[in-house]
């Protein structure tokens, strides 16, 4: 069949938020940059050099009328990534939130390589900050 390729549908799911389990876990450089640009942020340290990011509702970088992010260049690996989830725990997970998830059920039954091919780019951002993380 058809390659399925993961593709943003701007339904802002991703930026707004309920649960802390889905908020953003952000690293310690990226705390720094998103503090750079706002003082009013919260994160809460899980004492590993990661942090959960406290947004309650829409992200404050969100604008809501374009649908868009305001500081798409400065985003945060877990951003960049959705609708893969970097979870508390270290594992990875898929957002069930996600619209282009829900239009296509079939992905939570692939296997990770097929995954790697679905979402090419946003594994490709992991990577990238994985990479840029072990050659600091």
């Amino acid at each position: 069949g058809l390659m399925l390729k993961f593709e943003c549908l701007f339904c802002e799911k991703c930026c707004y938020f309920e649960d802390e389990e889905e908020m953003p876990v952000v690293f310690e450089d990226e705390v720094r940059r998103l503090r750079a640009l706002r003082d009013d942020l919260e994160f809460v340290p899980f004492g590993d050099g990661r942090y959960r990011w406290i947004i309650r509702g829409y992200c404050p970088f969100f604008d809501r009328e374009k649908r868009r992010c305001k500081i798409h260049e400065h985003k945060p690996t877990s951003c960049r990534i959705y609708p893969l989830i970097l979870m508390g725990d270290g594992n990875l997970a898929i957002s069930e939130e996600c619209e282009w998830v829900k239009e296509h059920p079939e992905v939570k039954e692939m296997e990770f390589r097929e995954l790697l091919l679905v979402f090419e780019n946003e594994f490709r951002a992991l990577f990238r900050r994985l990479l840029g993380f072990v050659n600091k």
